[in-house]
């Protein structure tokens, strides 16, 4: 019995390790793993505020952007309306250069009217010149006589 007994608590003390074996030795693996699972946990965090950082930037340089496109914008629109005032003072200035062109050929075309009057009364001023000539020669003198009374 006593060899009996014996075996019986070493088949328990064996069944004991084992138990405490196959409990024990999980439970490490599994505290491995979690230890393994928070340090990947942490660096997966540390990432995150990585990205969360270059994206704060990113929108922030995006913001920048915006705003800088947007005086751009503002400062194209301004000479647009520069430029729209230039072509419509342009506009007015052309046609005031027309009109001024057609004045112009207006006076022309009167001042060789004038010029064309002014030749035939130059002809007909030194036809009748050449004609009182010939009527000079012709008369006598009568200056030097004395008048008649």
């Amino acid at each position: 019995m006593r060899g009996e007994r014996f075996l019986k608590y070493a088949v328990a003390a064996v069944l004991l390790v084992a138990l405490v074996v196959l409990v024990a030795g999980p439970v490490r693996g599994a505290r491995d793993d979690l230890a393994t699972v928070r340090d990947n946990t942490t660096i997966q965090v540390d990432v995150a505020r990585e990205q969360l950082r270059v994206a704060e930037e990113q929108l922030a340089t995006a913001l920048e952007q915006l705003e800088t496109a947007r005086a751009q914008l503002a400062i194209a629109d301004e000479q647009r309306d520069i430029a729209l005032r230039q072509l419509e003072i342009a506009e007015k200035q052309y046609a005031v250069a027309l009109e001024q062109r057609d004045i112009a050929k207006q006076t022309l075309e009167v001042a060789e009217q004038q010029l064309a009057v002014s030749q035939r009364l130059l002809v007909v001023a030194e036809e009748t010149l050449e004609e009182t000539r010939e009527i000079n020669a012709k008369t006598p003198d009568l200056s030097s006589e004395e008048p008649a009374e």
